[in-house]
């Protein structure tokens, strides 16, 4: 009797840590409890190598055997390219804290290798450990194209893509992201360490993709007052500016001018595609000089204390500081929370144009960034000659050329220019693509859409048919003539679609 009440005892505090996950587990009458994951990201130092994670598979009926990808890798954004692990210590535990063994192989996501880990279905419901190894810290490399997490003394950086392991059962990997996975993530910040980004202290994401997203600045308290840059409110979105980085400083007329710039878009953009959370939303900037990135609840900004002339310098394709705050907030709508499945160039192209188009009507941009990239003949030559828009090869040779690069942005942001007039003349001005975009975006929230399916909807809504732009322009390689795009831009500019262009 003795004996079996011990068995008892011990059965019961090893199920503990099962029962404790079990209450941050979401809970949706939209989705099967058995496809549940939760994620618990425990921060109790300021050091890199500190963070633990726990996370929960309930069940599996995906296939034959669970598949996860480590971090870091490659979706419709870049990392570092590193072949090497991001992580340490990785355990698996069924119910009975048993170690489930596993298997670890190799698999090209895009054109990166990640680590893929596999093991039987039959072991859930099972617990995964494991650490997160930083190789940089956010204060000592700065990477051209990518904020890099990492955390120091005082303030810190996380995002998902480096610090998740994500569920796979597609049988193509650059569709990671498209899989319906509900996934909660806890965060347990130790004392003295507080996160703005995610909303706190948890948080529920509708695909992996999603989860790759996220991202959030780390702070201690002893320097949180003076980071906070500013917090503000418009079109109804609370938001925020978040410096990162304790080497940067920004004079009082570059936080107010960023603050009014932000008013400014929101108040813009809200109305038509609602707010992004009842959470402030969060822009971490001090972490890259030349380059934003979009997210679920917040993004980075390049360095608000750099000057348009860096966007000359740099050719950086989304313009310069003030069409990247607009490029990434509309982010959050377009290609984050809605993607798409044969269209590697809407996410980045249609965020281009709309960024461009509503940072210059509301003079948060300069005439000759937006003038540079409607009207830049070279989008689509060079390297990306032979590529179609549509192919799907370009969602993983995005980031590998500059010409590819160019053709998605650039090419991309013409052709929604091309959308944007059809529209307009065909409702008499009346409507514009913006107002398409934002309706669709609302109608395939947390979810994907096809080519056909986006052609269909802009044709019913705009009053108008868009098919020949599509097939002469997005299924057809090469760039566009000069006279089409000055032509376009001229009549669109006529009708004041860009706001006053002498200013």
């Amino acid at each position: 009797m003795k004996k079996y009440t011990i068995k008892i005892i011990i059965y019961l505090l090893i199920s503990l840590p099962f029962f404790l996950i079990s209450l941050c587990s979401p809970v949706s009458p939209d989705i099967k409890p058995d496809y549940t994951i939760s994620y618990q990201v425990n921060i109790p130092h300021m050091k890199c190598d500190s963070i633990n994670i726990t996370m929960r598979i309930n069940s599996w009926d995906r296939s034959d055997s669970v598949r996860l990808i480590a971090p870091p890798y490659y979706a419709d954004n870049p990392v570092l390219i590193d072949t090497g692990d991001n992580f340490s210590d990785f355990k698996v535990y069924d119910t009975f804290f048993r170690q489930v063994p596993y298997t670890i192989d190799s698999i090209l996501v895009g054109n990166y290798k990640s680590i893929s880990i596999h093991f039987s279905k039959k072991a859930c419901p099972v617990l995964i450990s494991y650490y997160v190894k930083f190789k940089y810290k956010a204060d000592s490399v700065i990477h051209w194209y990518m904020p890099v997490p990492g955390i120091r003394e005082n303030t810190g950086y996380l995002q998902g893509c480096y610090i998740f392991m994500i569920p796979f059962s597609s049988t193509v990997t650059q569709n990671i992201w498209r899989d319906t996975f509900t996934l909660r993530v806890n965060y347990n910040p130790g004392s003295g360490i507080i996160l703005y980004g995610d909303p706190q202290p948890d948080v529920t994401f509708k695909n992996p993709y999603q989860l790759m997203f996220s991202m959030s600045a780390i702070l201690s308290s002893s320097v949180t007052a003076s980071n906070i840059l500013f917090e503000e409110v418009a079109g109804n979105q609370k938001f925020r500016l978040v410096n990162i980085s304790m080497d940067t400083k920004f004079t009082s007329d570059q936080i107010e001018k960023t603050k009014r710039n932000f008013y400014t878009i929101l108040a813009d953009i809200s109305p038509k595609f609602g707010i992004i959370s009842e959470t402030p939303f969060t822009i971490i900037t001090g972490l890259n000089n030349t380059i934003g990135l979009e997210g679920m609840y917040s993004f980075c900004l390049m360095n608000i204390s750099e000057s348009k002339n860096m966007y000359m310098q740099s050719k950086n394709l989304k313009g310069g500081v003030g069409s990247c705050m607009t490029h990434e907030m509309i982010h959050s709508w377009v290609g984050v929370r809605t993607g798409e499945y044969d269209m590697a160039w809407w996410k980045e192209g249609t965020t281009n144009y709309l960024g461009h188009l509503i940072a210059k009507r509301n003079n948060i941009e300069g005439i000759d960034e937006f003038k540079e990239t409607m009207l830049d003949t070279s989008a689509g030559s060079g390297n990306a000659l032979s590529y179609r828009l549509s192919d799907p090869a370009i969602r993983n040779l995005l980031y590998t050329s500059t010409d590819i690069g160019n053709m998605v942005y650039r090419k991309g942001a013409q052709v929604t220019m091309l959308l944007d007039r059809r529209v307009r003349e065909s409702t008499e001005y009346k409507t514009t693509i913006v107002d398409i975009i934002a309706e669709f975006v609302k109608k395939h929230e947390n979810s994907a859409f096809y080519k056909d399916e986006y052609i269909s909807y802009i044709n019913a809504n705009g009053n108008c048919d868009v098919s020949d732009i599509f097939k002469k322009y997005v299924d057809t390689p090469g760039p566009l003539s000069y006279s089409l795009l000055k032509e376009t831009y001229d009549t669109l500019a006529a009708h004041k679609a860009f706001g006053d262009i002498s200013r």
